[in-house]
């Protein structure tokens, strides 16, 4: 049938098989207004208008079934107003039904029609409007313009065009896809966008050059980084052009003022031209050094010392390679500046210092400026070995590799053998040839000893090595010449937390925060270090609540954070009204710091206000859509309202962004048994079952978004009930069985798996999930029957296999393990948790270059496997 739009006028067909007798939603593709669309039949009896006042009626007054449900006024998400929908019109001759869009499966990737996409996208013609001028862009009848405007219209913009699509300006209808979005500095994101709409915003003042920018999966940059962007940040005065207003015919026409202002302008031209033949001297600095003496000014509004001293003050400073020399030397470098501003080392020295600063110190504007500038001179001295060697500096910080290497070499050539251009190239090779960077920025280190920079680079090349040992004592060497530099004590904390070392990270951070309190980001690292591994969430408690004593040293966004790591930890230790007060606090401090509002939305939860849960992890999902785990809990609200349609969705989201995550499989699976479909739970638990679950264990990942056991809170609850109602089914008690032990109910988890094997001796998942508790609780001799059934069961199932070896690896019978993670490779070449096993049996057998091998291989694919990084860093690799 076809369908009219009462907003735009569009007319769409729309296929009679889609059309329930209660009408649907749709949403005109043209100017996105929402109606309800009812069939004929329907048309004749009851308007759309009715069907609306009765739904909200019902919405208010708390009768009916959409008021029983507590979060009817979230789940509810009709448009107001909605227009109404007019009578039928008159149907054409009868063409053939198109076919329905096909069923999407549940393992689909291609995402289901929804309602509001019902509507055909091609507009069609209508008898009664065949002499109606229509819209190019939509097609909708333009009724909104006289004659005249129209041609004016079609004349400016080479088209006829509705309001709606008039309204959109300069977005074009060839303009690609949204694909880009905006990571404001608070953590909110913006988008998806256009480029035309990226502009818009930035020049309202919503987006600003401190921001970040991502097209689609990218990372997020910097948005002067991009050239489609260019345009924003021109130089003062460029791109600047003469605006002459056109004398209206009406007006008595003078020509004296425009006459004497060009003679002005030919006067300046004049003059300038005289004092730019006086040589460099003379001529003016131009707008951007301006700009920059402006600014530097403020900081340094009387500037005293000789420029040649402040400048080999600075670069003494600068070799340190710590956030407070940098600053010292910021400021040396300014004041030469602002005393000698043609100087080119010293503007050389600036960007560079700016460059290494930007770790620590990051400003998107100021290192706008000093890309600008660098421009400005390398303009009149292209062959300034300093200021291409600053630049290099300055596109490395950026990640522009590229760049910052063939502007290191060109440096080369006119600074011969110089080590500061050499660090820099070799730093830029980190990525795509870490061999080769090692070896540049030895180069570079036996040139100048005090090199700092160099260390720091050579240890994060080691890293990707796999080399920690020899990043650590990169390091430790740094702390030989300095042993007060605390941004080296807090990068060897964070080496010690990343191998599993977690004893030594603890006592290097502890050491850094005893020279310095309220050093707040060395302190939410241990906070986060006690609460997520040492499982000590009063220590954590302990130091939130001393650091929070730093008064005026710290800043709200800081205070924030750390009442946010306190939320945590209380949450942790189950008081959750204070987790709630603590958050509160946090978001009072920062109301837009998204941990916090992550924390105050799983308190919600967790103290059963599903309401206010709800509603601020829908908020949440804007800022954090990667997230399996808010997704997670997006579909425990969902099965709550109950719309157990929207939480498995959610739930199937959350899978594909990370498809290791074994509470999640779980979650799905109990989703299936709450609403008594057996054969879909089945299925999830046998993919749960082909997840290690100690993978989380093994990938121990310090965030500021924890979960801990509670996320399986709910799916506990049902798990038992579940239980009861299925008694008798192996398969089902097993999945009880899972999920309690993943709650960290262990005692009736095995209660249940046992209850499961009296049913099924030879039943796999309660075999394998049995077995694994006793693994987790070192009970080998337990565990051993279990596992090795499990395996008999299915000699290919990858965990079993792999579990049943380590029982044997670790009562060390090592050849028997071995065999087995052989037998296990050889059937899937690509099983890391199987190599894993392979090399910790080389090591137990002394084998230690296979040992070493093996570990590699796996970390080399799987860098934040813990195990790898750990026996790599034992065996001094």
């Amino acid at each position: 049938m076809k369908v009219k739009c009462q907003s735009c006028s569009a007319v769409y067909s729309i296929d009679d098989a889609m059309i329930s007798d209660k009408g649907v939603r749709a949403q005109c593709p043209a100017c996105a207004s929402v109606q309800v669309v009812q069939s004929n039949k329907a048309a004749q009896t009851s308007s759309a208008p009715d069907l609306l006042d009765e739904i909200f009626k019902k919405a208010e007054t708390g009768s009916g079934a959409v008021s029983s449900d507590p979060f009817a006024d979230i789940a509810l998400e009709l448009p107001s107003p909605v227009p109404s929908m007019p009578p039928p019109l008159p149907e054409p001759p009868p063409e053939p039904p198109p076919e329905p869009p096909p069923l999407a499966r549940p393992d689909d990737k291609t995402k289901a029609t929804p309602e509001s996409s019902l509507l055909s996208q091609e507009p069609i013609s209508s008898d009664s409007d065949e002499f109606a001028i229509r819209c190019e862009r939509c097609g909708s009848i333009i009724t909104d313009r006289s004659i005249e405007q129209q041609a004016i219209d079609a004349r400016d913009s080479g088209r006829d065009l509705c309001t709606s699509c008039r309204d959109q300006g300069s977005v074009s209808v060839d303009e690609p896809d949204r694909l880009w979005k905006v990571q404001k500095t608070d953590g909110l994101i913006l988008g998806p966008m256009n480029v035309a709409e990226v502009i818009e915003r930035f020049q309202q003042g919503e987006i600003d050059a401190q921001d970040r920018l991502a097209s689609g999966e990218a990372e997020y940059r910097l948005i002067s980084s991009y050239p489609e962007f260019a345009s924003l940040f021109r130089r003062p005065g460029e791109g600047k052009e003469l605006d002459f207003e056109r004398p209206n015919p009406a007006e008595k026409k003078s020509f004296f003022w425009p006459a004497l202002a060009l003679f002005v302008l030919l006067l300046g031209g004049i003059w300038l031209a005289i004092a730019y033949s006086f040589g460099e001297d003379a001529e003016p600095e131009a707008d951007v050094l301006d700009v920059i003496l402006d600014e530097f000014s403020v900081d340094i509004p009387d500037p005293k010392g000789d420029p040649a001293s402040l400048l080999q003050t600075g670069r003494e400073f600068m070799l340190l390679d710590d956030s407070l020399s940098y600053l010292q030397a910021d400021k040396a470098f300014r004041t030469a500046l602002l005393l000698n501003p043609a100087n080119k080392e010293a503007q050389a020295a600036w960007v560079q210092n700016r460059a290494l600063m930007d770790r620590y110190h990051p400003e998107a504007v100021l290192r706008k400026l000093a890309l600008d500038l660098l421009d400005f001179s390398l303009e009149k001295n292209p062959e300034q070995g300093t200021l291409l060697r600053a630049k290099a500096f300055l596109y490395f910080s950026l990640g522009r590799n590229q760049e910052a290497r063939e502007n290191a070499k060109s440096a080369l050539v006119f600074l011969k053998d110089d080590p500061e251009s050499e660090l820099v190239l070799g730093a830029s090779f980190i990525e795509t040839n870490t061999q080769l960077a090692i070896e540049i920025l030895y180069k570079a280190l036996a040139k100048n000893k005090k090199l700092n920079a160099a260390y720091r680079f050579l240890g994060e090349a080691h890293i990707r090595q796999g080399k920690f040992r020899k990043a650590i004592g990169f390091f430790e060497q740094r702390l030989e010449q300095d042993p007060g530099q605390s941004d080296v004590l807090l990068s060897t904390g964070r080496i010690y937390r990343e191998v599993g070392n977690f004893k030594k990270a603890q006592q290097t951070l502890e050491l850094l925060l005893a020279a310095e309190p309220y050093r707040v980001d060395a302190l939410l690292e241990l906070m986060q270090l006690y609460t997520q591994v040492l499982n000590r969430p009063k220590f954590a408690l302990r130091l939130g609540e001393k650091g929070m004593e730093g008064g005026d040293k710290i800043s709200l966004v800081q205070r924030a954070q750390i009442r946010t790591e306190i939320s945590i930890a209380y949450r942790v230790m189950g008081n959750l009204d204070k987790a709630e007060e603590a958050a509160e606090l946090a978001l009072e401090d920062d109301a837009i710091l998204v941990p916090a509002q992550y924390a105050r939305a799983v308190v919600a939860q967790e103290q059963g206000d599903f309401v206010q849960a709800f509603e601020k992890m829908k908020l949440l999902v804007a800022h954090l859509p990667e997230s399996a785990r808010l997704r997670a809990r997006m579909a425990e609200m969902y099965s709550l309202l109950p719309d157990f349609s929207k939480s498995s969705q959610e739930l199937n989201r959350a899978v594909y962004l990370d498809g290791s995550d074994f509470d999640v499989h779980l979650m799905m699976a109990i989703l299936h048994i709450f609403i008594d479909d057996q054969t879909q739970a089945s299925v999830w638990l046998q993919k749960a079952a082909l997840i290690d679950p100690f993978y989380d264990e093994m990938h121990r990942k310090i965030t500021s978004y924890y979960d801990g056991r509670s996320l399986l809170r709910q799916s506990a609850k049902r798990a038992l009930e579940a239980a009861r109602k299925y008694d008798q089914d192996p398969i089902i008690l097993s999945l009880v069985g899972a999920v309690l032990f993943r709650a960290g109910q262990t005692d009736k988890a095995r209660f249940k798996l046992l209850q499961a094997l009296g049913l099924d001796r030879e039943c796999l998942p309660a075999n394998l999930f049995l077995g694994a508790i006793y693994l987790n609780q070192g009970r080998l001799t337990r565990a051993l029957p279990l596992l090795r059934q499990a395996h008999l069961t299915d000699g290919l199932h990858p965990v079993a296999a792999r579990l049943y070896g380590q029982v044997l690896f670790r009562m060390g019978k090592y050849r028997d393990a071995q065999n087995l993670f052989d037998a296990a490779l050889r059937a899937a070449p690509g099983d890391l948790g199987a190599r894993l096993g392979l090399a910790q049996v080389m090591f137990k057998r002394k084998r230690k270059k296979q040992a070493i091998e093996e570990f590699l291989k796996v970390y080399h694919r799987d860098q934040d496997n813990l195990m790898a990084k750990k026996m790599l860093f034992e065996l001094g690799y």
